[in-house]
């Protein structure tokens, strides 16, 4: 099946995914229920353990008590600016399309894990001196959607213009690192599928978030995020088609090393320059 038909094929199932049941949920609202459930029995039955999280001495780490990151996919840390230092952050690797650790996926730095923080991002892109953008989308607020996900699609386009590949991977946080992390992830993630015209002919959101939920705990962590996340993607699916159809070059831009997710009015960038010896000086 040829791109531009696979492309359609979506747009339409995300419009009819909006028609409700008798009882007045959507299918955004169903399959969201079947993602919960597939993570309850994750948890339930410990398919994905959490051990190293569950730790006595690691506890104290987590933000919250009921998102751990899996150890399958738990983000080690080797670099120690003291001999106490442990491997421990509550991070997860999750893959994207060129490699298995596109992202980490992690919460916001507590008080106690600033260093920590700062250790992970030093170590996964290790320089001299080095420059570190940070881009903090303030306009989002937990648990909940943007009233526009166009910013968002700019902001991950910007993102891409500073970090071209995925030779290291893009820290994204929030504030448990799931919800809107899982979702930024999500939609980065087939932007990149498309860029490459490598969208599959079975490809659907909830296969997709399904197999991040095995790489980081309740990735996309609502049903109106898991909505934004169809939306987001259906609209740069229809963008191309434009481009299709006027056999006009669609760039798609590429970047970031540090993305934040928290609410607010405004999109801000920061740019700063750290070196191993006083990174850990940094606030995130």
């Amino acid at each position: 099946m040829e791109q531009e038909e696979i492309l359609r094929k979506f747009i339409q199932r995300v419009q009819a995914m909006k028609d409700t049941d008798h009882n007045g949920d959507d299918n955004f609202a169903s399959d969201f229920m079947r993602l919960r459930r597939l993570s309850t029995k994750y948890r339930t039955e410990k398919i994905y353990p959490t051990v190293t999280g569950e730790k006595e001495e690691n506890v104290k780490k987590n933000r919250y008590k009921d998102i751990l990151p899996f150890d399958h996919s738990r983000v080690k840390l080797t670099l120690k600016t003291l001999p106490q230092d442990s491997d421990y952050i509550n991070a997860n690797f999750i893959k994207g399309v060129h490699g298995p650790q596109a992202y980490v996926a992690t919460q916001g730095p507590l008080a106690n894990t600033v260093i920590d923080f700062w250790r992970m991002i030093w170590e996964y892109n290790v320089a001299e001196t080095r420059r570190v953008y940070q881009f903090h989308y303030v306009n989002w607020p937990d648990h909940d959607v943007p009233s526009s996900f166009d910013s968002i699609l700019d902001m991950i386009s910007l993102m891409r213009e500073y970090q071209e590949h995925e030779d290291v991977p893009i820290c994204i946080h929030c504030s448990a690192g799931c919800g809107r992390t899982g979702a930024i992830c999500a939609i980065d993630y087939t932007w990149n599928l498309l860029k490459a015209g490598k969208i599959p002919e079975e490809f659907n959101v909830f296969t997709l978030i399904q197999d991040m939920r095995t790489q980081r705990h309740s990735a996309v962590q609502t049903k109106e995020q898991y909505e934004l996340v169809h939306r987001a993607i259906a609209q740069l699916f229809e963008k191309q088609l434009q481009k299709y159809e006027s056999r006009t070059d669609w760039k798609i831009a590429d970047g970031v090393v540090c993305f934040s997710l928290t609410y607010g009015f405004s999109i801000k960038v920061i740019a700063f320059t750290c070196s191993y010896k006083f990174y850990c000086a940094f606030s995130p």
